[in-house]
């Protein structure tokens, strides 16, 4: 998957119910000293980031966007398929 700014991301289906359970806490914790920041977007689902863009780097064009999306699309299915047999 292509995530934020064209970071290569492995996604998982889902949190593991202990660690719902942490964020949940974390998420509606009353204590000022240990209240964290809005969590973003990005971070509301389980992934592992396999590559990044360095910052400052140029955006990618929808021709550079498009290649990478199937790149990762080709090698998502070869994934699926590997745990399938």
């Amino acid at each position: 998957f292509i995530s934020w700014n064209g970071c290569i991301v492995l996604v998982y289906d889902g949190f593991p119910p202990p660690l719902v359970q942490a964020k949940m806490r974390i998420t509606n914790n009353n204590d000022v000293m240990l209240r964290l920041k809005e969590e973003n977007f990005g971070s509301k689902w389980p992934k592992t980031t396999l590559g990044a863009v360095n910052d400052g780097a140029d955006e990618l064009s929808l021709e550079q966007f498009t290649r990478l999306r199937d790149i990762c699309n080709r090698y998502s299915k070869q994934i699926i398929n590997n745990i399938s047999t």
